[in-house]
């Protein structure tokens, strides 16, 4: 009983109310070593239309350029 609910939570989530998941340190890694990777091969720019750095990209840049394209393609919760 326990492992099957231990496999069940770690089943993407399919169910309204992802913005209140966490993420974890590990997912928070890799969504930075994905803004490293491509922030300028991709040439992404901010809502002014400048080209952006690693250094300089926020959050809404994440969920434009990260988490919306994952989560339309997958249908499921990026964390």
């Amino acid at each position: 009983k326990i492992l099957k609910a231990a496999r069940a939570h770690n089943i993407p989530s399919r169910k309204p109310g992802a913005e209140c998941n966490g993420i974890t340190p590990r997912q928070l890694r890799a969504v930075m070593a994905m803004i490293m990777r491509r922030c300028v091969p991709e040439e992404w720019r901010d809502f002014n239309g400048n080209l952006l750095t690693p250094d300089r990209v926020t959050l809404y840049d994440v969920r434009r350029y990260i988490i919306l394209p994952f989560t339309i393609e997958h249908q499921i919760s990026f964390v």
